[in-house]
């Protein structure tokens, strides 16, 4: 080849790069690619903006979640409290145990209670009885006795033997106050012989 045509050569590429430069298509192809470069990291940054809020949304759930979610109270507080409640559970089982015994005892002495009420009020009409019935002749024995016997006894002080021995007709009144550890004996012949004086 010779240096001619190698001239011509370069001359044609250096032409066909003059035409290349001077044509618009690649920069306004370059400008849509910054423009869409541009548009592309705006929407970047926007996302960016959007998951950043978005994590500090669910750190600030979480954290309340986690603040919630911890125990108030000591480890095994829960079960203390339960081991306490049935404690008291079964405290209440064996009150409720041992005030139904009680009732259960309660019922058999009111049971024993109106048997007894029943035998005094049979004890009580029997005495009644006795008194609309025996007085009267009890009272007449006792009326007669201390006519016959002339005493008269004194139960202001039952510790003592007292009393006094009359005799109407002679207006004759002897009091007597017998020592209560004097033998029965001697204080059974004391009286005979006041009896025996005032008649």
């Amino acid at each position: 080849m010779n240096t001619g045509d190698v001239f011509d050569e370069h001359l044609g590429v250096i032409a066909a790069l003059r035409d290349n430069y001077a044509r618009h298509d690649d920069t306004d192809t370059i400008r849509e690619l910054l423009g869409i470069q541009e548009e592309l990291e705006g929407l970047l940054s926007s996302r960016e903006d959007t998951v950043k809020q978005a994590i500090q949304a669910l750190s600030s759930r979480v954290e309340e979640a986690r603040i919630k979610a911890v125990y108030p109270e000591e480890e095994g507080a829960h079960d203390a409290r339960l081991r306490e409640l049935e404690a008291r559970v079964a405290a209440s089982k064996q009150h409720v145990a041992q005030l139904t015994t009680e009732l259960e005892a309660l019922g058999k002495q009111r049971q024993q209670l109106g048997s007894s009420m029943k035998e005094v009020g049979l004890k009580k009409a029997q005495v009644d009885h006795l008194l609309l019935e025996d007085e009267p002749r009890i009272r007449h024995q006792l009326s007669l006795y201390a006519h016959v016997s002339k005493i008269s006894w004194r139960f202001d002080n039952p510790d003592r033997i007292a009393g006094t021995v009359s005799d109407p007709e002679k207006a004759d009144v002897r009091l007597f106050d017998l020592a209560p550890q004097m033998p029965r004996f001697e204080a059974t012949n004391q009286l005979w012989r006041l009896m025996e004086a005032a008649s």
